[in-house]
């Protein structure tokens, strides 16, 4: 086996990961919102109905992870699809306009977070 093929099943493995670890953190998103829901109901007023009310949320909320995580894994990525709910596009475009205008950005820094030494 070569370096290069080496190097593809290891490039392979690598981005199986990082779709998984993004499948894993949609998929808790509404499982945990479900736990959240049962845990309160449950332990609101502790019976066995409320537990199995609670338990069945938080089975609605996994098996709702699960399917819309694996959908996303199919359509777009889920590398992809989390790059673009965390991008913030205000600070790409106060970004471009301080820019445009020549500026550093000091414009928009608080004094509060100034260093009290360079003050005299």
């Amino acid at each position: 086996m070569s370096d290069r093929e080496k190097r593809d099943k290891l490039s392979i493995v690598g981005a199986f990961l990082t779709e998984a670890i993004g499948w894993l953190q949609i998929m808790a998103s509404p499982l945990l919102i479900g736990l959240a829901i049962g845990a309160y109901i449950y332990f609101d007023s502790p019976s066995p109905i409320r537990l199995v009310l609670g338990s069945l949320l938080a089975t609605v909320g996994f098996l709702v992870g699960v399917i819309w995580a694996t959908r996303v894994w199919k359509r777009t990525g889920t590398v992809r699809f989390l790059s673009r709910i965390m991008e913030t596009p205000e600070l790409d475009e106060l970004k471009d306009a301080n820019a445009t205008k020549g500026g550093t950005g000091d414009q928009y820094r608080s004094s509060a977070y100034e260093d009290p030494r360079t003050h005299e």
